[in-house]
């Protein structure tokens, strides 16, 4: 809203002239948002370059910083957006080069830098958690990079049984990921010491695991995770 001023009750955003809002994400402390003109918008805190804006100054007010977006994600200090081509950009902190740049491997990038994907690999989403970022392909595969659960470089590539169906969605925590398929199956990988897979136990997991809710009386809808923690929405509207 322009100030660093505290609120309780929800005020209004200025927009360029003209725009709407698409779509949505939050990072740790900082915001981005996709235009109905494909342009991004981004404000908050910006102490690894997570605006975008080539500073590291916070941002007060919604700031243009890329455009011909068709789609973005945030993580803890680091940005993404994906273009309607299929690349994908990335800035912001890079400590354990999880944006996949080419040059400066762990060095934070403060503009939208183009990030290396496999070859003939398109990007269809994109979700960054504190050390990695996770990349849904259009061809149905993961793509993950940055660090795993046990702190290893991580540039694998994970693929969903055919049986669970396409991913249609994926997020991130801090060090995992959860993904929901059209099957309606919730997949979960990663960090695990503070049960925030759901998988039952508090075993990192660095392959697919199948979250399963046995007393549910309808399928998973929805998940949003946090840092160490998640929430899923069934069909029947329980919250778990």
């Amino acid at each position: 809203d322009g100030s660093s001023k505290s609120r309780r009750k929800p005020g209004p955003v200025a927009l360029p002239r003209n725009t709407k809002v698409t779509q949505i994400r939050v990072g740790t402390d900082h915001v981005l948002a996709l235009t109905n003109h494909g342009q991004v918008l981004a404000w908050g805190r910006n102490h690894h370059g997570q605006i975008g804006n080539g500073s590291a100054q916070s941002q007060l007010a919604p700031l243009v910083v890329h455009s011909d977006t068709v789609s973005l994600g945030a993580g803890d200090a680091s940005s993404a957006a994906i273009d309607r081509h299929g690349e994908l950009y990335t800035w912001g902190r890079n400590g354990s080069g999880q944006l996949a740049t080419q040059a400066n491997l762990t060095k934070d990038v403060t503009r939208p830098a183009l990030a290396v994907l496999p070859r003939g690999v398109k990007a269809a989403a994109v979700e960054a958690g504190r050390r990695h970022l996770t990349v849904l392909t259009t061809a149905g595969q993961l793509v993950m990079f940055g660090v795993d659960a046990l702190g290893r470089p991580e540039h694998s590539q994970l693929t969903p049984k055919a049986a669970w169906g396409r991913i249609r969605e994926i997020s991130a925590g801090d060090d995992y990921t959860l993904a929901l398929t059209s099957q309606n199956i919730l997949l979960a990988w990663g960090a695990n010491h503070s049960g925030q897979l759901g998988v039952g136990d508090l075993e990192n997991r660095l392959t697919l695991a199948v979250v399963t809710l046995p007393r549910a009386e309808g399928h998973i809808t929805a998940v949003a995770p946090g840092a160490r923690s998640a929430v899923a929405i069934t069909s029947a509207h329980e919250v778990y």
